[in-house]
């Protein structure tokens, strides 16, 4: 999969491409279905099927207080797109500029005389241009002057609801995770870096990873199954997301950040400075406080067996 990020790349790149316009934040089962439209309509014209998204995200630009908080990083997407063999991505890098374009300007001046397509997969409630103007009905008068033609896309519903980043992001931010996972096609992940730690779990008998993210998390404070990738290998773990409200950190707890913690089942390997992905599979509770430490331990236990019990069920049903 060819990746261009620079304007002047564009130009000849793809030889009449099938293309498709988003964001797609989370690349979610909806887009998902409608990389497979593109695919098969690209094969059919013998085409390459290429992908146009911004970065960053147009409200990061146009007005940060509003931008919502990302399901992915730019680089997760990529890897998506790659395995829904595309044949390119178009990585268009959002300005102020390029908001100032109408529509009309943006189909006819980058879509057509620099990308050269034939054709554009598009869902019914896409909009993009100045004034969100760009939608179907404008695509279609313009095809038939500039010679593309405009596929429709059926959106994708589940529970009778349309399938979107924004139902997703706050089936997240709920902790509903397992609802997430299914309109995402695949568990919520996030990649980042073992770091070191006050080495506390390690004391209270259960010793874990610390994993930073260059992300948020969307999800809520508390304790879920997870899943942690590195060197080629999967291991199943309780992980802990939060501030460790019960721990003396000698910090005040309103200005503790955040910290995702792993215990790894069956793992003795020493992972610091590994780069590493977590995938979250169910919540088991959310964060609170314990009069004391003993407390506190024994409740880690419940949720280590917790997790254990969720991994062990998904083998026998697998």
């Amino acid at each position: 999969m060819r990746i261009i990020r620079e304007i002047h790349q564009i130009a000849g790149a793809f030889r009449r491409p099938v293309v498709t316009i988003g964001n797609f934040d989370g690349v979610h089962a909806g887009h998902l279905s409608l990389l497979q439209l593109m695919r098969q309509e690209a094969d059919r014209r013998n085409v390459e099927a290429v992908l146009v998204t911004f970065h960053p995200h147009p409200l990061a630009v146009l007005a940060p207080d509003r931008c919502p908080a990302l399901i992915q990083t730019l680089e997760q997407k990529l890897e998506i797109f790659a395995n829904a063999q595309l044949d390119g991505v178009v990585v268009y890098p959002f300005s102020r500029e390029l908001s100032g374009l109408s529509a009309e300007e943006f189909v006819r001046d980058i879509l057509v005389r620099q990308l050269g397509m034939s054709a554009v997969v598009i869902g019914a409630q896409f909009s993009f241009g100045r004034n969100r103007r760009g939608n179907t009905k404008l695509l279609r008068e313009m095809g038939t002057d500039l010679g593309f033609d405009v596929i429709p896309a059926v959106e994708t519903e589940s529970a009778g609801e349309v399938v979107s980043s924004t139902r997703i992001r706050n089936l997240l931010m709920a902790g509903e995770l397992e609802t997430a996972n299914r309109l995402l096609g695949r568990p919520y992940a996030v990649d980042g870096q073992v770091v070191g730690g006050l080495k506390i779990g390690k004391l209270i008998g259960f010793p874990t990873a610390n994993v930073e993210s260059p992300i948020n998390l969307l999800l809520p404070s508390g304790v879920f199954a997870t899943t942690l990738l590195t060197g080629g290998k999967k291991r199943e773990g309780a992980a802990n997301l939060g501030i460790r409200p019960t721990l003396q950190t000698g910090e005040p707890l309103s200005c503790r950040k955040r910290i995702l913690e792993i215990h790894l089942f069956e793992c003795t390997d020493d992972l610091y400075g590994s780069a590493v992905r977590v995938d979250f599979h169910r919540m088991i509770r959310f964060e609170c406080s314990f009069p004391t430490l003993t407390e506190l331990i024994a409740q880690i236990r419940c949720d280590v067996d917790a997790c254990r019990s969720y991994f062990r069920q998904q083998s026998n049903d697998g």
